[in-house]
């Protein structure tokens, strides 16, 4: 029974340090984050047997399933790092808003491949 369409998922991690200003200070922040990607895919039959190619990519949904905010600078920092789950909130809402702009990038290198699932 040959595949045609599915949905994909991949886990992403990253982290990066970076000055943030909160009204007059600023924090030397370190984020640490993780999540999943998931998208559905449609693949279409080619002449090889057992080879299909990908005519398109749909539904990109990030879940960012941890996020670890660290911040030193002073209190207001103290209390950013404190607003780890708001962050990973805000986060993924911000990436859930871009996903057609990811979408695009990865239409453009997935589309027309060759797979063998």
């Amino acid at each position: 029974w040959p595949i045609t369409a599915g949905t994909a998922a991949a886990d992403f991690k990253g982290s990066s340090k970076l000055p943030v200003k909160v009204g007059n200070t600023t924090c030397n922040t370190e984020i640490e984050m993780q999540g999943t990607a998931t998208m559905d895919f449609t693949l279409a039959e080619t002449k090889w047997d057992g080879i299909y190619e990908v005519t398109d990519v749909s539904n990109l949904v990030f879940e960012v399933t941890s996020l670890n905010l660290d911040a030193s600078g002073g209190l207001v920092c103290a209390l950013l790092a404190g607003a780890d789950d708001a962050m990973r909130d805000a986060v993924e809402e911000e990436l859930n808003n871009n996903s057609d702009q990811f979408l695009d990038q990865i239409r453009a290198e997935l589309v027309g491949a060759y797979v063998c699932p």
